[in-house]
């Protein structure tokens, strides 16, 4: 397997100097530093670590199965949940991560941009927030796709970024207003607009300070190494602990491949077929990866939590995921994403890295490295765990429960059923997972009134890809199930879940 970074010993010898600093920071939890990275579209079923998971002759058979050595080394560091849910669209489940709370709560049921969508609202705690009260610097890196905030009051009617590119505008922007002191990065996605993707998009940056709070500009760098970069140098310039939210494009659309030295394949970096398309993009984003983690001084003292933010689309999927059912969609290769939690430290003893100081003494906050978890666990977990490795006030995250007793592998991990979801104006649709069982509702707007209807049952233990629908096979498991969806529902009283069921209307 090629591993992208450290090739030689020199370099190694350069690393060991970096992350090697006084052992007096470690021994306080908060001076650990946190580095959240979220790749978009990339579901298990295009990382190493998870390609043979569900399928046994996947991983074996697939012809665009990316290579992730980065990824995969950080899951042979760390834990592994297998059973991580995300909603099935970018959106939502950003605003669940920063949250703690469900989309029936925080109101992000869909993509932002699409007819109908809400931005979150700056009424909302992130974990930005909590990060930051709790002493740490903060910043996010990439996509944000959570709103654009406000439109200056001086701008004429009908007036864009577009027409002020390179200007400070003094507006309330969403990212710095909720909680992160740097953003740089888009406010959506790529391909929108005037602009064409990943060589020709407009990058914001934005910061709290006095006389303006950003600056929008054309970039035509490639924007997986542009992330990395700005990541890099607002971390490189740090003096406490930081909290740094590295949100890649990649692999989402538009399919365009990266320019040549970014990547493991320098052969072929012009196919026309999407999904080999979408392999060079993985492969140049695990790469950056790479590139970041070992360009971070104090790597050894920082917590790194991979994972993605939905399914892999379905323009891109091959083999046995290849059913219609993934982004967008609340079945398992919708919802179902990589989740990898690594200490530093331990990257870099699995890595090779000589000279490190003991676990002990740094402070490991995950114990038994190399391990798979297949606890039931959902993004908006992400909340609590990254307070808790914090020291940080998570009171507000409904539906988030840490993480950090299976990461110390010392305690039993307790919480409820996980929830997906994804709502528009007229329509919406619920998963919930509960033991082997998984219930799918759909809520549907007519003349007024809604009601929920087409409950569809699977054991995704034994049917993984969700083949025999259950519901009317097994009546008491189905009660259940309804039961706590109810109770879902009941706590969020007037959602757009809150409904009777149609029959009943």
């Amino acid at each position: 397997m090629h591993v992208p970074v450290l090739k030689t010993v020199a370099a190694l010898a350069t690393l060991a100097a970096l992350v090697l600093p006084a052992p007096a920071q470690a021994t306080d939890a908060r001076s650990q530093n946190i580095l959240l990275v979220i790749a978009d579209d990339l579901g298990v079923d295009k990382v190493g670590a998870y390609a043979a998971d569900t399928d046994p002759t996947y991983a074996s058979t697939a012809q665009y199965l990316p290579e992730t050595p980065t990824i995969d080394l950080l899951a042979e560091s760390g834990v592994r949940f297998t059973d991580a849910w995300a909603n099935p669209a970018c959106s939502p489940t950003r605003a669940s991560l920063f949250t703690g709370r469900l989309p029936l709560r925080h109101g992000v049921g869909q993509a932002i941009g699409k007819s109908g969508s809400t931005s979150l609202g700056l009424d909302e705690t992130t974990i930005a927030q909590v990060m930051a009260d709790a002493g740490y610097a903060t910043g996010l890196f990439g996509k944000w796709h959570l709103g654009d905030g406000e439109t200056p009051s001086d701008w004429a009617e009908g007036e864009s970024w577009d027409d002020h590119l390179g200007e400070t505008v003094g507006v309330q922007y969403p990212p710095v207003a909720l909680g992160w002191s740097k953003f740089q990065g888009t406010i959506a996605d790529l391909d929108v607009g005037t602009w064409a993707g990943y060589y020709d998009y407009m990058e914001v940056v934005a910061v709290p300070r006095w006389g303006g709070w950003l600056v929008a500009d054309a970039s035509s760098e490639y924007a997986t190494q542009a992330t990395t970069q700005a990541a890099l140098s607002w971390i490189e310039k740090q003096t406490g602990p930081w909290f740094a939210t590295v949100s890649y494009h990649a692999p989402h659309t538009p399919f365009q491949p990266p320019p040549a030295g970014c990547g493991y394949n320098e052969s072929a970096k012009t196919p026309s077929a999407d999904a080999a398309v979408y392999k060079l993009m993985v492969e140049c984003m695990d790469e950056q990866l790479g590139e970041l983690l070992d360009s971070i001084a104090g790597l050894q003292n920082t917590v790194v939590i991979f994972v993605g933010d939905n399914g892999t689309d379905d323009k891109v999927a091959e083999g046995v995921f290849a059913d219609g059912r993934g982004k967008g969609t609340l079945y398992e290769t919708g919802v179902r994403v990589p989740l990898v939690v690594a200490d530093g430290h331990d990257y870099l003893n699995t890595l090779g890295v000589s000279g490190l100081s003991s676990a002990g003494v740094w402070n490991s906050r995950v114990a038994n490295p190399n391990r798979t978890s297949d606890d039931l666990v959902h993004v908006a977990d992400l909340f609590a765990t990254i307070g808790a490795l914090g020291g940080g006030d998570t009171r507000s995250g409904d539906d988030a429960a840490s993480l950090v007793p299976v990461l110390s592998d010392t305690g039993t991990f307790e919480r409820g059923p996980i929830a997906s979801e994804m709502y528009g104006a007229s329509l919406g649709t619920l998963a919930l997972r509960r033991g082997d069982y998984k219930l799918l509702v759909t809520a549907t707007m007519a003349e007024g009134s809604a009601c929920r209807s087409k409950y569809e049952l699977f054991n995704v233990v034994d049917d993984r890809f969700e083949q025999t629908n259950l519901y009317h096979r097994s009546p008491t498991e189905a009660a259940r199930m309804i039961l706590s969806l109810d109770e879902l529902a009941a706590s969020a009283p007037g959602s757009w879940i809150d409904v009777p069921d149609c029959s009943e209307s």
